[in-house]
């Protein structure tokens, strides 16, 4: 993510990462990782959301793109491979 994030930012993708844990861990875990995208803490209350945009069972990891108007485009449930995800970026961003 943080790779595609960097190579497609002047096209405007914007990444972000929504936290399921709480900010002392989520602190702690982005001070050992270089990650150049915004994370957000959303702690409990990301299990509603994930529910609402798709992933009834609260699997991670999980993923959705949104278009530029807002519009939901893909749900991806499990990790992606760097194939995957270019190839849902290359189709977003068409």
């Amino acid at each position: 993510m943080d790779a595609a994030s960097r190579e497609n930012a002047a096209i405007g993708l914007q990444v972000v990462g929504i936290a399921v844990d709480n900010a002392a861990n989520v602190s702690k875990y982005l001070k050992s990782v270089q990650i150049g995208y915004t994370v957000l803490i959303a702690e409990g209350s990301a299990i509603g959301l994930m529910r609402a945009l798709g992933n009834p069972s609260g699997v991670l990891p999980f993923s959705v793109t949104v278009d530029g108007a807002g519009r939901l485009r893909q749900r991806k449930l499990g990790a992606y491979s760097a194939q995957e995800l270019r190839s849902d970026l290359a189709a977003l961003l068409r």
